[in-house]
């Protein structure tokens, strides 16, 4: 069951809550709330799990937990002051939300993927003159393929 719900459920959780959110955000700039609260559920959930169900430990569970939260605040709070507009509310939530989830060590992979991956897709953009220097990108569906990238070869690796 552990293995199942690791390798197969969690990815699936994933992709459920986070394609639909990445479809809205590029249609409307948006992200709703409730498309973080899942994941956030759905991260509590998964350390509850692996405290009672895997006797992990749950210094070990929260510190990683907290620990991705941490990182995940400032790289939102840097982009907020060190870009305007470099990040949206709805995304700062969604990443939050995300750290909680992914935690440590697939978080830092899932931020590296989506911002490489947004890197990459802006420049192409910008050198076929679609976006100029102006321009913004909904970030959301970065985030989901980054994040189900990680989740998904995090667990298969891990």
């Amino acid at each position: 069951m552990s293995e199942i719900l690791e390798k197969i459920l969690m990815p699936l959780f994933l992709f459920a809550v986070l394609l639909p959110a990445s479809i809205i955000d590029v249609r409307k700039r948006i992200i709703p709330n409730g498309f973080p609260l899942l994941l956030l559920f759905g991260g509590l959930a998964d350390i509850l799990y692996r405290i009672f169900w895997r006797r992990e430990n749950p210094r070990e569970c929260l510190f990683s937990a907290l620990v991705g939260i941490a990182v995940a605040a400032a790289v939102c709070l840097i982009c907020r002051l060190a870009i305007k507009d470099g990040i949206g509310m709805g995304d700062v939530k969604l990443l939050l939300a995300l750290a909680l989830y992914q935690r440590i060590p697939l978080f830092p992979a899932m931020l590296l993927l989506s911002s490489v991956l947004a890197l990459i897709t802006s420049s192409i953009l910008f050198l076929q003159k679609k976006v100029n220097r102006a321009s913004t990108l909904p970030f959301a569906p970065f985030l989901a393929a980054g994040a189900i990238t990680a989740q998904t070869f995090g667990s298969i690796l891990g």
